[in-house]
């Protein structure tokens, strides 16, 4: 039996890809199991480093991306191309053997077409191998576009229900949202298991010096994982603006913003270079603020985090309504104070554990100043409250949790 992980969009640290991956190969290796990983054609010499790294496949997403909804009509072509890539992969350079499991936990609807596409052509060969296929559905369906939506609700029963029809018996549908489940399994009519997110195992001794910020007479508060709109980087970068200009908290926080343009962005490019205009003139007059620009590495991202106290994820409702956060995961598992946004899952997860005064209102930028100076004021009471979700998700989010539910 070997693990064949998938991913097309793996070409480098950005997004959750690199450090999920990363976690499930970890465990898997200390069990002796040969785990290989396919990923993206231009990927960095950092992806390189993974043990039994391939680059294989081109992704599609950014290019649907930045797309207008008539134009992905136009992708035919690239689904095309990737499903020529899957079968190069595994039946001329590779070969898939008896056994075999396919694990894709990061395939955008595209990619699972072109994935599904392949499965279909060579599913007798999968049958003999007896290979067991996980398809993780973790990206929201519902969005602001009724057609988007449509489109989206099309495209999953098409592949779920006709495409990959034939191949039911090998296949688990997995998700990592309870929410996501509820949507899904009314969708397709199938059901779903729900896996833990694979906190990677972190110890304080692997932190180093990187970031200067850690000052014991601030709260720290950070945001990370990019500049896009729906993870409402601008709302956050209005609110260090408010906060100091109060003389109170301004003597009082320390903020750390991560700015990093993934290739989602581009369709709201313009939009964002003012808001990081905005950060930079702010930081540039303010010595408490802390820019951190680009991709960060696995250590340097959870030096952030272990020095950080409070994490704002002023997440949007499209795109966030059900979908998961790993950044939320990790910031509970170490301990950090979550600030999240309603209607999202992240607001969800909150409400579970009675954190409703860590919520503010989607989109309210005065909410969220009001949360968030609440959190500064009574840190410590804050600290004690999250301790159940805390242990809770410590117990679930594990890369060992996850591997059992994939061998099962």
């Amino acid at each position: 039996m070997r693990i064949l992980i998938i991913d097309p969009l793996l070409k480098n640290q950005c997004g959750h890809c690199f450090f999920y991956t990363k976690a499930v190969q970890t465990e898997l290796q200390k069990r002796n199991i040969p785990t290989y990983i396919f990923g993206n054609l231009e990927a960095d010499k950092i992806c390189l480093t993974l043990q039994n790294f391939y680059p294989s496949f081109t992704g599609i997403i950014d290019k649907a991306f930045n797309a207008g909804f008539w134009k992905l009509l136009t992708l035919y072509k690239d689904i095309q191309v990737l499903k020529k890539q899957f079968s190069k992969v595994f039946l001329t350079d590779f070969k898939i053997e008896k056994d075999d499991i396919f694990f894709c936990h990061t395939l955008y609807v595209f990619e699972l077409l072109s994935f599904a596409l392949f499965l279909k052509k060579n599913k007798k060969i999968v049958v003999t191998n007896k290979n067991k296929i996980v398809i993780f559905l973790r990206f929201a369906f519902i969005r602001k576009s009724i057609f988007l939506t449509l489109f989206f609700i099309t495209m999953y029963k098409i592949i779920c229900n006709f495409i990959l029809k034939g191949l039911n018996s090998q296949i688990t549908y997995v998700t990592d949202s309870d929410l996501l489940k509820i949507a899904y399994e009314k969708l397709i009519n199938k059901k779903l298991v729900v896996f833990p997110i694979p906190v990677y195992p972190i110890y304080s001794s692997r932190v180093s010096s990187k970031f200067d910020i850690r000052n014991e007479n601030k709260t720290i508060i950070s945001s990370v994982g990019g500049t896009r709109y729906n993870k409402g980087f601008d709302l956050f970068v209005k609110m260090i603006d408010n906060l100091i200009k109060d003389p109170f908290f301004s003597d009082r926080t320390f903020f750390v913003v991560q700015v990093d343009i993934p290739s989602q962005t581009k369709p709201e490019l313009n939009k964002v270079l003012k808001i990081i205009k905005l950060l930079e003139n702010l930081r540039n007059t303010n010595p408490n603020i802390k820019i951190v620009y680009g991709t960060l590495q696995q250590d340097e991202y959870y030096e952030l985090m272990y020095k950080s106290d409070i994490i704002v994820l002023p997440y949007r409702q499209e795109g966030f309504s059900n979908a998961t956060s790993n950044i939320l995961t990790e910031s509970v598992v170490l301990g950090k104070i979550p600030v999240g946004s309603s209607g999202t899952w992240i607001g969800h997860e909150l409400l579970k554990y009675n954190l409703e005064d860590l919520i503010f209102k989607n989109g309210d930028l005065q909410d969220l100043i009001k949360v968030v100076k609440n959190v500064v004021l009574n840190y410590s009471q804050y600290k004690d409250k999250i301790k159940p979700i805390q242990t809770e998700y410590i117990k679930f989010h594990n890369s060992k949790n996850l591997v059992d539910k994939l061998l099962k």
